[in-house]
């Protein structure tokens, strides 16, 4: 798992990661009842992969509240 992240990761762009998260995030805050558990998987992998391979904090910044809101509340920051 962790070859894979390391080479999908280096494959995009740090912004592309921000709008897969912010995108991930949408999609799990608004996902009916019956999709609600697969959408909020897909939020966690990929935040928790932008979160893991990002060293710096900058990018903070570039988040929506909410997204950040959420990422430190399942403390992934």
């Amino acid at each position: 798992k962790s070859i894979l992240e390391i080479t999908l990761f280096s494959k995009l762009t740090i912004f592309s990661w921000l709008m897969f998260t912010e995108i991930a995030f949408h999609l799990y805050k608004t996902a009916k009842e019956e999709e609600r558990k697969y959408s909020e998987l897909v939020f966690l992998e990929i935040a928790g992969l932008t979160c893991r391979q990002m060293k710096e904090v900058y990018w903070l910044d570039s988040l929506s509240e909410q997204v950040l809101s959420e990422l430190k509340e399942r403390k992934l920051l």
